[in-house]
This record gives C-alpha cells, sequence and structure tokens, in this order.
C-alpha cells in the first residue's frame, strides 16, 4: 500500500544514509584507505578531492546497505555488510530504530494537522450530518495519533534482530585484498526482518 511504499522509499532514502553517516562521522570509515587517522586529515593533494557525504552515500547504498521486499507477504529484509560483525549488527539495528524514528514522527504532524483542521470544521457548521461526518474523520485520525505516540516500532516490526556470528571469520591478511569483497558476505551480513504494518491495519 501506499505507506509501505513510503517505507521503503525513506529507507533508501538519501536522507536516512546523509543523516546517518555524519552523525557517526563514517567517512573516515568507509574511506579509510585516504584517511591519515594520527594526523585526523584525508590523504589528498587538492582538498576538493577529499571524500565528502556524497560519496558517501554512494558507497553506502552501492556497497554496505542491502534491502529487497516480497511483494506476497510484505516482507522485508535489510542487511547491513561489514567486516566487522559487531559493528555491521549495530548500524542495522540503528537504521530500523532511525527509519521508524522518521516515519512516526511524519505521522504526527500529519495527523496534528488534519486533528486540528477537522476541529476548526467541526465548531464551524451547524449541520449534523456534516458534524457527524467530521466526527468520524477525527476520530480516525485521533487514533493515528495514540498509534504514532505510543508505538517504537511504528512503520516496521522486528522479527529477527541483527545479530553478529558467534564465529568470527578471520581470513589470512595476505587474501585479505583479493577476497575481502567477497568475505563480506560471510563476514557482515546481518539480516533484519521486518515486516510492514500497514497504519490503516493497525489502527482498525
Amino acid at each position: 500500500d501506499e505507506s509501505g511504499v513510503e517505507a521503503l522509499a525513506v529507507l533508501r532514502s538519501r536522507g536516512l544514509a546523509s543523516d546517518f553517516i555524519e552523525e557517526y562521522d563514517l567517512l573516515p570509515v568507509f574511506f579509510e584507505d585516504d584517511w591519515d587517522a594520527e594526523k585526523k586529515r584525508w590523504q589528498v593533494d587538492d582538498p576538493a578531492d577529499a571524500p565528502d557525504v556524497r560519496d558517501g552515500v554512494k558507497y553506502f547504498h552501492e556497497s554496505i546497505l542491502k534491502v529487497s521486499e516480497q511483494r506476497t507477504t510484505g516482507l522485508v529484509t535489510l542487511a547491513v555488510e561489514w567486516t566487522d560483525p559487531e559493528v555491521a549488527a549495530e548500524w542495522a539495528g540503528i537504521l530500523v530504530g532511525r527509519l521508524n524514528d522518521r516515519l512516526r514522527e511524519r505521522a504526527l504532524q500529519e495527523a496534528q494537522t488534519n486533528v486540528t483542521y477537522l476541529q476548526s470544521e467541526m465548531r464551524s457548521t451547524t449541520l449534523v450530518t456534516l458534524q457527524e461526518s467530521i466526527g468520524r474523520l477525527l476520530e480516525s485520525e485521533l487514533q493515528k495519533l495514540m498509534l504514532a505516540k505510543g508505538n517504537e516500532e511504528f512503520a516496521f516490526k522486528t522479527l529477527d534482530p541483527a545479530v553478529a556470528p558467534k564465529q568470527r571469520v578471520r581470513p589470512k591478511r595476505a587474501l585479505t585484498a583479493v577476497v575481502g569483497t567477497l568475505l563480506g558476505g560471510l563476514l557482515g551480513v546481518f539480516a533484519v526482518l521486518v515486516v510492514h504494518l500497514g497504519r490503516a491495519q493497525d489502527a482498525a
């Protein structure tokens, strides 16, 4: 439905990724080969060549965040691929939490605006039939408000939390550069299975 499409769009959005990257200062992590950790600066001749958030978002979407959806069931798999399993699991959990927070905030603002408008219309009309119709709409918006305020897993409910595996794979150092991208699938894929809960269904 429309709310499910919106949720997936936000999950794949540039805004969600850029906020995440900037808050956790992930550019030096993503592009560590270009970062001088001791001097805390980029190892580039021209500052304009230093990676910025646009590069970070592109790398994040192409190499780290994997999202797939089963349209028949509404089940969504969010996977974070990274060489450190603990970090991958942490990032996956943070992203789901941020997604729910962002969608909940949107729903709260929308419902509050609708409630204010409907209350104004209710006061300005004297037609009983119209008051009854407005009353039903107002009740629906108030239910949305209560749902958004009281539900941390507002848009996505986590069915299988992200966890790191018990056994960590440690490739030989000589092989790391050759098979590092392949090992990412073994080291750092932590699926968070989430199912979208339609707001209309929740409110029913």
